[in-house]
């Protein structure tokens, strides 16, 4: 199914799991010419009735002759996963086959997640800037990879989905402000500390719901430190 707009009924199910989280991840093509193709997506359903095992409510993936995207669990390959109510944390094993030396955007959906207390990542094994990205835990996060020559770029199990509860991060903001500056956007911001913070990624959007990562800043070892 790899309309947005689908029905998941048509694999069958004879009960609404949509008590918990949903997490829907779509793949598509970057094309030279800018325009963007839906190649495939997966659709996980987290519930109170669900267990976490594979079982006759999940729905095995069906493979394409393009771009294959699919959740993995237990030697299985599943275009729907229906999981447990989050209890702790849990991850998401994302495989994904046949995919070109382009570049493409993942577009990950999740709803219901604001009221869990755990924090969803993206886990990416080949890009250090993708790896640990934080996921909104209510709307879309795009975030853009590229494969390429290198063959860790198109490793099956590249991605993956971790819920984690969150890391305290005490950061005092001072000041934070933003400017244009010819085309672009000058952002600046002054912290009095740092703890446990490894960097700043600083995002770009054009309709304040679709994110996509504008830049990445680590940060300082001095206390006051300012940023740009």
């Amino acid at each position: 199914d790899k309309s947005t707009a689908g029905s998941d009924q048509v694999f069958g199910f004879t009960a609404s799991p949509m008590n918990g989280a949903v997490v829907r991840v779509n793949l598509s093509s970057l094309n030279t010419d800018g325009t963007i193709t839906l190649d495939d997506g997966l659709l996980a359903l987290y519930g109170d009735s669900s267990i976490n095992s594979v079982n006759s409510e999940a729905a095995l993936k069906i493979l394409n002759t393009g771009e294959n995207m699919a959740l993995r669990r237990e030697g299985f390959l599943l275009s729907i996963e229906q999981r447990k109510t989050f209890t702790g944390n849990d991850t998401l094993f994302i495989n994904s086959t046949q995919l070109r030396k382009i570049n493409y955007r993942l577009d990950i959906t999740i709803e219901g997640m604001n009221t869990i207390g755990l924090v969803a990542l993206l886990k990416d094994k080949y890009d250090a800037a993708n790896n640990n990205k934080a996921l909104a835990s209510s709307g879309i996060t795009s975030v853009d990879f590229t494969v390429n020559t290198d063959p860790l770029s198109v490793a099956a199990d590249r991605f993956s989905i971790g819920f984690e509860a969150p890391l305290v991060i005490t950061v005092t903001y001072t000041s934070i402000n933003a400017n244009r500056s010819e085309k672009n956007v000058l952002v600046n911001w002054h912290i009095e500390n740092e703890i446990n913070m490894a960097s700043y990624d600083v995002e770009t959007s054009a309709d304040g719901l679709h994110f996509t990562t504008a830049g990445n800043v680590p940060v300082h070892t001095q206390i006051g430190a300012s940023y740009t």
